[in-house]
């Protein structure tokens, strides 16, 4: 036994990162609605350690669900924001960022002496039933992106020729006046000298 007051010892280990997967009930993602009301599936992966020993034993009770909690929050609060389109691309980086940031924003206001080390999104696809759509705008969109860089190709060609052909013709012009305006001052010096 321990001298009173003590009763038991808890050693906690703060520079070893912890990990978290946060995941639907019966899969490894989450269905979440986007911002245009589609449905993505979406996995999230949260690396996290305790930095205030104190506070995670005794300020917080269960940290790591708070944890949790408060990422999926951020998660969906973040997800719904946008459209599938930039949840599926460019967003991504921008959904990793804010969820960390909330979600320690609300460890830090309940004090679990938790650090956020990183938030990252997984498994982040169209739900299985609407993936070959999905597939077909993608395509789609890629096939109209190709048109248009073939189209504005194509226009940057002609312009170049027709900018080409319209110097050809003003050099061909200038050339033409200074022929008859030679031809007029050699006709108006023979005039001259009758």
């Amino acid at each position: 036994g321990w001298p009173a007051p003590i009763d038991r010892v808890s050693l906690v280990h703060t520079s070893e990162a912890l990990r978290m997967e946060i995941r639907g009930e019966e899969s490894r993602t989450l269905s979440l609605l986007t911002g245009d009301e589609n449905v993505i599936e979406i996995g999230l992966v949260v690396q996290y350690r305790i930095a205030q020993p104190g506070e995670f034993l005794f300020a917080a009770e269960q940290p790591a669900e708070l944890l949790e909690h408060a990422a999926r929050a951020a998660l969906i609060r973040e997800v719904a924001k946008m459209p599938v389109d930039r949840v599926l691309t460019d967003g991504k980086t921008a959904i990793e960022i804010a969820v960390r940031e909330q979600a320690q924003a609300m460890v830090n206001k309940y004090q679990a002496g938790l650090l956020v080390i990183a938030v990252s999104l997984a498994d982040v696809s169209p739900p299985r039933e609407a993936s070959p759509a999905f597939r077909a705008v993608s395509d789609a969109r890629a096939e109209g992106a190709q048109l248009v860089s073939n189209a504005e190709s194509q226009r940057a060609r002609v312009l170049s020729l027709a900018r080409g052909e319209a110097n050809r013709r003003l050099q061909e012009a200038a050339a033409d006046a200074e022929t008859r305006a030679q031809r007029a001052r050699g006709e108006s010096q023979r005039f001259s000298r009758i």
